[in-house]
């Protein structure tokens, strides 16, 4: 499979980045083919940040790194938002080689092996569909239901339930599905798919580009050949009340595979809790990494 991540000229997103990438030492190399290093951005990452990015990765894979800039998918993509992020993740599409590509976020990086099975059912070879509780973005979901005119094939069960669609990164796209979805949607909306989704953000009809995808495997019918699996992931976006609690959590959860660090956390830490995350970091890193990148 192919690895899409997606960056913006942001010191720390760069500084996370350089962090995902050295992580990938946890990945089988065997698994990856390309990894797509996408600047959303005005501005394409210079050769100076594209020399000091590509020095993170382990050796075997840093000729495996291609650069991309985000109006080599669409001349309009010269600014960033959460909106043509979206767009983005689903355009590159028309761009990666492989038959799967996952895409990550810079925030996150492997703390734990990762191998086939962590992404292909080992008994179907389907490729994984995660799931967990989803309380804020669910609406989304039923919005791209409503699109494409289906029903909600699973029974949740109020908001703490734990089997909802994830709508967050890591996450894999069948290349093929993908490719379909952009077809069907440019055919029916006679419009490209950039219109179509920027008009869609303006209107109370707005879905994410997970939700939509996800949804359009529930109307095509191909939810079926996908394998719905709790996530192996977890993601610390704000500071929580107790850093203890949440590292115990993480640390006594060896399903959890990926880790997702928000910017916005590294840049209001004390240096109380700075140093608690260096000690919680040393379970899977060398401290001088984390500290060189992050402290």
């Amino acid at each position: 499979m192919d690895l899409v991540t997606i960056v913006f000229h942001h010191e720390m997103e760069m500084k996370l980045l350089q962090l995902q990438a050295a992580s990938l030492r946890y990945m089988d190399e065997h698994l990856i083919h390309t990894i797509y290093v996408l600047c959303h951005d005005k501005d394409p990452l210079s050769d100076r940040e594209t020399e000091a990015l590509v020095a993170c990765y382990p050796p075997l894979l840093q000729s495996r790194v291609v650069i991309l800039h985000s109006p080599t998918l669409d001349p309009r993509f010269t600014t960033t938002s959460w909106t043509t992020q979206q767009m983005i993740k689903l355009m590159v599409s028309r761009c990666v080689k492989s038959s799967y590509y996952l895409v990550l976020d810079s925030k996150n990086h492997l703390i734990r092996p990762v191998s086939a099975s962590d992404y292909f059912d080992p008994m179907t070879s389907h490729p994984r569909l995660f799931s967990g509780k989803e309380m804020y973005m669910r609406k989304y979901y039923y919005q791209g239901l409503a699109y494409f005119g289906v029903e909600c094939p699973f029974q949740f069960q109020g908001e703490d339930d734990d089997r909802v669609l994830q709508t967050m990164t890591p996450y894999l796209f069948r290349t093929r599905d993908v490719l379909d979805m952009l077809e069907y949607i440019e055919t029916r909306e006679k419009t490209s798919f950039y219109d179509f989704f920027i008009h869609r953000t303006r209107d109370h009809h707005r879905t994410t580009e997970f939700y939509l995808f996800s949804t359009f495997l529930i109307f095509s019918g191909r939810i079926h050949d996908y394998c719905i699996t709790p996530r192996n992931f977890s993601s610390i976006m704000h500071l929580p009340p107790s850093l203890t609690l949440r590292f115990s959590d993480t640390l006594n959860n060896p399903h959890i595979k990926v880790l997702g660090l928000h910017r916005r956390v590294v840049s209001s830490w004390s240096d109380k809790e700075k140093e608690e995350f260096i000690a919680f970091y040393h379970n899977f890193y060398d401290n001088n990494l984390f500290h060189t990148l992050l402290g």
